[in-house]
């Protein structure tokens, strides 16, 4: 299942969040040994000797968390308790892409074991809709959506939900990402 709610931050925590990253956060965003991925998340666990700038930030983002395991829940009839294992704001500047994949299965199952078979849901969340590009696709469905500030995006890690992002042409596309599991031992430090 695919769930879309296009009205699920507000225009005030979108707000928050975008001057956050725009203005308060350090120039250089987590480096990583991934070369597509390199400085371009930002991980709430990256945050030392949080001001009170950040605490806000924090106790936003972990707020708006709660409220998408609450709607995954009961919008996938889930009776088990999940646990979220990455909580990142991401951002796609120009040129950047993702062709369609799964976030818990390899796209193939001859592939091999995927890195992260725990992931069974996922979310996005957007944060800006000022750049050209940068949609959201899901081939076996048929779907593209094209990212609105506020709209929050749900679905399975499985092979039936491959997703891709289209080319970000202009701009940079800022989005909230976060992967869900029902393994406690998976689980990061921002879960509730």
């Amino acid at each position: 299942m695919i769930s879309i709610n296009k009205n699920f931050l507000t225009p005030e925590e979108v707000n928050a969040i975008i001057n956050y990253i725009e203005y308060d956060t350090p120039k250089d965003w987590n480096a990583t040994k991934s070369r597509f991925w390199h400085n371009r998340t930002f991980d709430l666990n990256s945050i030392n000797n949080a001001n009170s700038k950040d605490q806000l930030i924090i106790e936003l983002i972990v707020n708006i968390r709660k409220r998408i395991i609450k709607n995954i829940t009961e919008i996938q009839g889930i009776t088990v308790p999940i646990y979220g294992d990455t909580l990142q704001i991401v951002r796609w500047p120009k040129g950047y892409e993702q062709p369609p994949h799964s976030d818990c299965e390899q796209n193939n199952p001859e592939d091999g074991e995927h890195p992260y078979p725990h992931r069974i849901y996922s979310s996005i969340c957007y944060l800006n809709d000022d750049f050209e590009g940068g949609e959201l696709y899901f081939p076996q469905h048929n779907l593209t959506l094209k990212p609105e500030p506020g709209m929050m995006v749900e679905f399975s890690g499985t092979r039936e939900y491959l997703h891709g992002v289209r080319p970000v042409i202009n701009g940079i596309r800022y989005t909230i990402i976060s992967f869900y599991t029902t393994d406690i031992n998976k689980a990061d430090n921002w879960t509730i």
